[in-house]
């Protein structure tokens, strides 16, 4: 397999365990991908700069393409649905903390007026 067949399937095989990762939604996982992603992604690149333009079929590649073509469109759906994701969850939680900011007026007992701050609070997260 020449230069670029392997650096597409390893680029391939990275986007697919990512893809894996998002589907689980283990961003943590995601995440520890992202060097190995950037480095193939690198080798992918000098490989198709450096590579001769091929002239015939090769079914090989063809399937490689293809292969790499889907796990990059997947990548970029999930990815996207990660971040609204994110989003969601960041704006859930700007939420909790302006709902439990401490009054600055007191009440007629010496205290904060509205001690919604004094209310329990969890957070899962993996949520």
């Amino acid at each position: 397999m020449s230069v670029l067949g392997m650096a597409a399937r390893q680029l391939a095989e990275v986007l697919e365990q990512e893809n894996a990762a998002l589907v689980r939604l283990d961003l943590a996982a995601a995440t520890a991908l992202l060097g190995i992603k950037r480095d193939a992604l690198s080798l992918f690149q000098s490989a198709a700069a450096t590579q001769p333009v091929l002239t015939g079929p090769d079914e090989t590649m063809r399937i490689l393409a293809v292969r790499l073509h889907d796990a990059s469109q997947a990548n970029k759906r999930l990815l996207e649905k990660a971040m609204v994701a994110q989003q969601y969850i960041m704006a859930l939680l700007a939420q909790a903390a302006r709902q439990t900011a401490v009054s600055k007026r007191y009440g007629s007992r010496g205290h904060y007026a509205g001690g919604v701050a004094e209310r329990a609070f969890a957070l899962n997260a993996r949520a």
